[in-house]
């Protein structure tokens, strides 16, 4: 159900195929296969077409067809409506729990979608560009200078620039805190930087040109404008997701990847003005192996076994300023 939910073609509300939509597209209903809910089933490969498969005879337990939707099972958005949740990766997903699919105008023009998780738990939120031109970038410097670039000489580098630009801009106190020329920095979902072959210099310095704004003034500058861009368009989504649905958040869940930088978690938290939970980092993996745990009956509930698997993993936190 929960990659179906991604398709365009489920209805949210009925949980089952769109017949509307199947009858504007001319599609029969009879060409979707029964359609799984998380855990609602077991098998076993001795089942399976590989023959190998067969002889192994393990037990086969439906997770979330989408990895996101695993993943979340990571957070507490489910159960705490203050709460946001930040997958960020290559690519970053961020929203929240929300009672029913929200399908207004307003949410649809602001790029906003609507998706299912396990127990069919509706997630409201936006996909967005996330460390995929952080990496390249890296690679690309890297090719350059013809050596290897640790993340910890990144990370040292981004956080006293941070430090000295917050300073020149008088932001020591908690209103002014991160504030950032918005036409210094880049629009991360422009079109020309999610390109396969962009070439991330280059590219940067064109949008900023053509902003009329100097370029970064040495390579790892660019580390910086980055980071600073990707904060910057999750405060714009924060603030899109609080006008739609009428809430304010005051804290934030941040899986994935890029939760393991500190520099980027704590700019996050100064930003948009929350705390930050940073952690658990190999979300979609053990969302998949809770809900293992569960079918087995080896924990009670989704919430205990989060708990156990937080209790036992890397989490961090940070805090925003005006909290």
């Amino acid at each position: 159900e929960s990659i179906w939910s991604t398709t365009g073609l489920y209805d949210l509300t009925k949980k089952e195929v769109s017949a509307t939509l199947f009858q504007i597209l001319g599609l029969k209903k009879e060409l979707v296969p029964k359609i799984v809910k998380t855990g609602e089933w077991r098998s076993s490969t001795k089942n399976a077409k590989c023959e190998r498969l067969q002889k192994l005879d393990i037990d086969v337990i439906p997770v979330c067809g989408h990895d996101t939707a695993s993943a979340l099972l990571m957070t507490e958005v489910a159960k705490d409506r203050d709460a946001l949740f930040l997958s960020c990766g290559t690519w970053s997903l961020i929203g929240t729990a929300v009672d029913r699919a929200c399908t207004e105008r307003e949410a649809y023009e602001s790029n906003l979608t609507n998706e299912l998780g396990y127990g069919s738990e509706t997630y409201f939120f936006k996909n967005i560009t996330g460390l995929y031109l952080f990496e390249k970038y890296k690679t690309q410097l890297e090719e350059k200078l013809g050596r290897k670039i640790s993340f910890e000489e990144i990370s040292s580098y981004v956080g006293q620039d941070f430090a000295r630009k917050d300073k020149e801009n008088g932001a020591s106190g908690a209103e002014n805190a991160g504030q950032e020329n918005k036409e210094a920095l880049i629009d991360m979902d422009a079109e020309v930087f999610s390109r396969e072959d962009v070439q991330v210099k280059k590219e940067i310095d064109a949008f900023l040109k053509e902003k009329g704004v100097e370029a970064p003034g040495d390579d790892f500058s660019y580390f910086t404008l980055i980071y600073d861009s990707m904060v910057e368009k999750y405060k714009e989504v924060k603030e899109d997701i609080e006008r739609i649905l009428g809430r304010q958040f005051t804290k934030l869940q941040m899986i994935g990847g890029g939760a393991k930088s500190e520099v980027l978690a704590a700019r996050i938290a100064q930003k948009l003005q929350l705390n930050v939970k940073a952690g658990p980092y190999e979300s979609s993996a053990l969302g998949n192996i809770l809900l293992t745990l569960l079918y087995e009956k080896e924990v009670a509930s989704v919430n205990e076994g989060r708990e156990k698997i937080c209790e036992a993993s890397e989490v961090k936190y940070y805090r925003g300023n005006r909290i």
